[in-house]
């Protein structure tokens, strides 16, 4: 490898260390006090890095999955009070069509009788 591979991989691995250490969630706090002892006592070396950012990247995937679950529970809790939520709305929706029918069934019986009425006030009116 030319020097300038070897630079451009020092450089990257470098830049990579940084971002895993700026993102390491709170619990790699363990992660950066030992890849600091190591760059401290000067034995941070490709193995040791590698460990480092498999270790980082475990990390990662399970603080990945335990978002995915807890977001999974979260969607299925709240499908599931929306299946309700429109099933008690469906439930009072046929309960007031009951009521409109019977009110509209009373008001036509109503209207009926006032028109018979009327009718015969009408042919009375005209008897006389």
């Amino acid at each position: 490898m030319s020097k300038r591979g070897k630079l451009a991989l020092f450089v990257g691995l470098a830049a990579g260390v940084a971002t895993g250490v700026l993102f390491t969630p709170k619990s790699g706090k363990k992660f950066r006090d030992k890849l600091k002892k190591e760059i401290d006592k000067g034995t941070l070396n490709k193995d040791s890095l590698f460990s480092h950012f498999k270790t980082l990247a475990n990390d990662i995937k399970l603080s990945a999955q335990k978002k995915i679950s807890e977001t999974e529970s979260k969607a299925k809790k709240t499908v599931s009070k929306a299946k309700s939520t429109v099933k008690k709305a469906k439930a009072q929706v046929k309960t007031n069509t009951k009521k409109v029918t019977a009110v509209v069934n009373k008001s036509k019986k109503i209207v009926k009788k006032a028109a018979k009425d009327i009718k015969t006030e009408i042919s009375d009116a005209s008897k006389d």
